[in-house]
């Protein structure tokens, strides 16, 4: 099980040291591991028949997602040596996408760009978010302009423009209460208090990605 893998991140964020840092048995025992993992997940999802396994099937591997993706580096080694060998069409390989790109970065995109991610319409979902999610914008145009039908990753393309700052700052100038502006002295007699704390939080996610979750989780449910 990929969960078996303890390793944490305490090394450098690019593949090169990666391999001068560790052996090759510590990276082949992390492809190897990996690639069991996937292989179990393509197995339960064989065993569920024609019916398909349903909604929720992933969550019992929830505890394994969560040990790749704080292993880092180390396992991203492994999903991408199995995502340039294994087959496109597989559950898995639509699993392993989304993995590579929890684990990559805006700084580290872990390959992202170079794969051939396109097979079925599941895996450009979970390709495009991770795209996405790195800011890979060259790549996320090309894979929209070889599927022009494909609405996920159009609508995943489009909510990445942003309107213009002014624009923006004229609309939210609009909803500021300005009837108690005469009121307001012109310098102020109270004293500067500032809190110095350390900022662990991360930026609130946009309306528009909130909306796509929301529209596939109504998918879900539906059975869509």
């Amino acid at each position: 099980m990929a969960a078996a893998i303890k390793l944490r991140s305490r090394y450098d964020n690019t593949p090169g040291y990666l391999e001068k840092r560790h052996p090759a048995g510590v990276l082949l025992r992390s492809q190897l591991a990996v690639a069991e993992f996937l292989d179990e997940i393509d197995d339960q999802y064989a065993a569920a028949g024609d019916g398909g396994p349903g909604v929720g099937w992933l969550l019992r591997f929830r505890s394994d997602f969560r040990a790749m993706i704080q292993d880092g580096l180390l396992a991203a080694y492994g999903l991408g040596k199995c995502l340039q060998t294994g087959p496109t069409h597989t559950p898995a390989y639509a699993v392993a996408i989304f993995l590579l790109g929890r684990c990559a970065s805006r700084s580290h995109t872990l390959g992202l760009s170079r794969l051939d991610a396109e097979s079925t319409p599941a895996v450009r979902k979970h390709y495009a978010r991770a795209l996405r999610r790195v800011e890979a914008w060259p790549r996320l145009r090309r894979l929209s302009e070889d599927h022009p039908d494909d609405r996920f990753v159009q609508a995943v393309l489009e909510n990445t423009t942003r309107r213009p700052f002014v624009n923006r700052l004229s609309r939210f100038a609009q909803h500021v209460d300005h009837s108690h502006e005469a009121e307001a002295a012109l310098v102020s007699r109270m004293p500067l208090w500032i809190r110095d704390t350390e900022w662990n939080g991360k930026p609130p996610k946009r309306a528009s990605w909130i909306r796509i979750v929301l529209e596939r989780i109504r998918e879900w449910v539906r059975g869509e």
